[in-house]
């Protein structure tokens, strides 16, 4: 088994646990995924064939990989749920998203979308994204997506359960004295690890229930939460689009100097 390959089982066990364990909201202890949705999981992980792309050495080789989630085409009551005022219908917010997919697509290798990608159609949303954009396109499955098809039939289309990939900390770095000057030198580098990994799931995981102390999750779910909701957690990378500007983000756009403050602190 290669790295990327053992990161992969890593994070997806990560996520298996914590989907097994209670986790505390604002509305009470839930159970952090539903076990139809656990099922659905355990059935992508084991229906998909094909490896990974290994999203790291793309980054590093200079590719563009861009991050979204939770477009939820069709879905009308999203935008009061999701507090999406600036789209007076749901038809055009499902124009604007398609545009902003286009435009990205564009100007980009690959973007990943981290689930739910509609709450009446999601399956065939998804087959009309890969049927303009082929390969271009990968769909990691939220709790809506497993409404629009079987695993093995996701699995086929190039869906995933889940994603996991490592980045050195001296490009991480780089990033972070070049787009945060001021507060570059905050952090204290010698405290990370020599690479950081990127756990991606629909689903946010906390930081307690990190596989170890050098992970990130990159997700979805929480919509436009903030961490003074208590909701994302101090290594999270939220990619709702309320949270990005409904446009997919690349990596770089989408980490912060406090993310790796709280990385070097054990937060």
């Amino acid at each position: 088994m290669n790295e990327l390959e053992q990161l992969n089982k890593i994070w997806a066990k990560a996520l298996r646990t914590h989907a097994a364990m209670p986790l505390e909201g604002p509305n009470g202890v839930h159970i952090a995924i539903s076990s139809q949705s656990l099922a659905f999981l355990d059935g992508l992980w084991d229906a998909r064939k094909n490896p990974l792309p290994n999203i790291g050495a793309m980054i590093e080789a200079g590719k563009t990989v861009r991050f979204w989630s939770d477009l939820h085409f069709e879905h009308d009551n999203i935008r009061r749920l999701a507090s999406r005022h600036e789209f007076p219908s749901v038809e055009e917010m499902d124009r604007a998203l398609w545009t902003n997919l286009e435009d990205a697509m564009a100007v980009s290798d690959l973007i990943v979308c981290l689930g739910d990608l509609s709450l009446k159609n999601p399956f065939g949303h998804h087959h009309r994204i890969i049927s303009a954009f082929g390969d271009k396109h990968l769909m990691i499955t939220g709790n809506h997506d497993i409404k629009g098809a079987k695993p093995e039939a996701w699995a086929e289309t190039g869906a995933a359960a889940s994603l996991a990939f490592s980045l050195p900390l001296d490009l991480l770095q780089s990033w972070i004295a070049e787009d945060y000057a001021e507060k570059a030198g905050l952090i204290d580098w010698k405290r990370l690890p020599s690479h950081v990994n990127f756990g991606c799931s629909h689903w946010p995981v906390p930081a307690e229930r990190m596989p170890g102390a050098s992970w990130v999750s990159v997700h979805g779910h929480i919509h436009n939460a903030t961490r003074e909701d208590r909701k994302l957690g101090p290594l999270g990378v939220n990619c709702s689009v309320e949270a990005i500007d409904y446009r997919p983000k690349t990596l770089r756009e989408l980490v912060t100097p406090g993310l790796f403050e709280n990385l070097a602190t054990g937060c």
